[in-house]
């Protein structure tokens, strides 16, 4: 399973996707006008030893971010069927 959360800039548009070895396997798209917010997205894969998952901007993307604080992050962990 992998995990991100992104903080985007109060006005700004984000959108992200997770890929496996390049391919999408999902998609984010985030618009808040008012209010700084984060938001999160999930997949599970099939992965082998090696492969590479990521995250990438769609477009250009406007996170919060700050010195002090590390608010976007990007997680995985294996699951034994």
């Amino acid at each position: 399973m992998f995990t991100v959360q992104y903080c985007p800039n109060t006005a700004s548009n984000v959108c992200i996707e997770i890929t496996h070895e390049g391919k999408h396997l999902q998609r984010s798209f985030h618009f808040e006008r008012d209010t700084a917010v984060c938001v999160s997205m999930q997949v599970f894969a099939k992965v082998a030893m090696g492969e590479k998952v990521s995250v990438r901007p769609i477009r250009s993307v406007d996170f919060y971010h700050s010195e002090a604080d590390a608010w976007s992050s990007f997680a995985g962990f294996l699951m034994h069927l």
